[in-house]
């Protein structure tokens, strides 16, 4: 069994679901991959657990890619936790790098490729380029006062925007990058002869409005009924967006949400009627979706 993570994050029950699954398997797999998009707390707070585990066990990761170093040149506008955090993850993973437990050890950016398979089972990465490093020191650095807000709000920037493809076909997981980075891709994209198919999306940031570019996502070659997926959860910033599920929903996407289980929504704090009967009438093939609010897709090529 091959197995790649992208991100480890503790639940607010302070459950760690990726390093329970680890478990559950016991060494029956080969870790290919471990892809950390970007160094928000929903992203990151179960990563040193499972760094710990897998030095101890000594298992082996064929390729570990992030972009927390890129955060860390900034140490004095970040608060004192996240400062924490990362020299506690820049410590252990040194010394799993000594060990060598990484075979690759990759500080991840746009055209970064990883091997998935001899048959051309590829993952690709399509951000962060050079100019959301750019504009993502240039707005920290110039921040007044300790910058902590503005590392904090700037910090999707450093978003690993992934492509998994074979062939024709790709996937595509878009962890909480930035309008920016799609604006960027918008334009090539335009520019280009779409020959690859999305198979299955992942919109950006649980839904969020100020994170979704329309252009882009109505451009994407797909067929009608393509699934895109939002995850999301009770929260009180009105995710997911009335207005990005409706554009969803007119580009032809067949939209689920994690928060909607057998056509009920858990929606968040602020109940809004007509958000949570959109959703309800977008997802209605709930047996994507189990009761502790996991998807399951069949990938046509995985």
């Amino acid at each position: 069994m091959h197995i790649g993570i992208i991100d480890c994050a503790v639940n607010r029950d302070k459950v760690n679901h990726v390093l329970l699954h680890l478990k559950a398997i016991d060494g029956a797999y080969k870790l290919h991959f471990i892809i950390l998009t970007h160094p928000h707390k929903d992203h990151y707070t179960g990563t040193l657990e499972l760094l710990h585990y897998l030095e101890t066990e000594k298992i082996t990761t064929s390729f570990f890619c992030h972009t927390y170093y890129y955060h860390l040149k900034l140490r004095d506008k970040l608060p004192r936790e996240k400062v924490s955090f990362l020299t506690k993850f820049k410590t252990v993973v040194t010394r799993m790098e000594t060990a060598g437990l990484f075979t690759e050890s990759i500080q991840i950016g746009s055209r970064t490729t990883i091997p998935l398979s001899a048959s051309g089972l590829q993952l690709r990465c399509l951000s962060p380029s050079n100019q959301e490093l750019g504009w993502y020191q240039d707005l920290v650095g110039a921040a007044t006062g300790n910058g902590e807000k503005k590392s904090s709000a700037e910090a999707n920037l450093l978003s690993t925007i992934i492509k998994i493809e074979h062939n024709d076909s790709y996937t595509l997981f878009t962890s909480d990058a930035d309008v920016r980075s799609f604006e960027r891709l918008y334009k090539i994209i335009a520019q280009s002869e779409r020959s690859k198919e999305l198979v299955m999306g992942q919109v950006p940031h649980h839904g969020s409005e100020k994170n979704y570019h329309e252009k882009f996502w109505h451009l994407l070659a797909r067929k009608v009924g393509t699934p895109v997926v939002i995850s999301v959860g009770a929260n009180d910033y009105a995710h997911p967006s009335a207005s990005i599920l409706q554009s969803l929903d007119e580009g032809g996407y067949k939209v689920h949400c994690t928060n909607v289980v057998n056509d009920a929504v858990g929606f968040y704090n602020k109940v809004n009627p007509k958000v949570q009967a959109l959703l309800v009438a977008l997802d209605d093939d709930s047996t994507v979706v189990n009761e502790k609010r996991h998807l399951h897709f069949e990938i046509p090529f995985l």
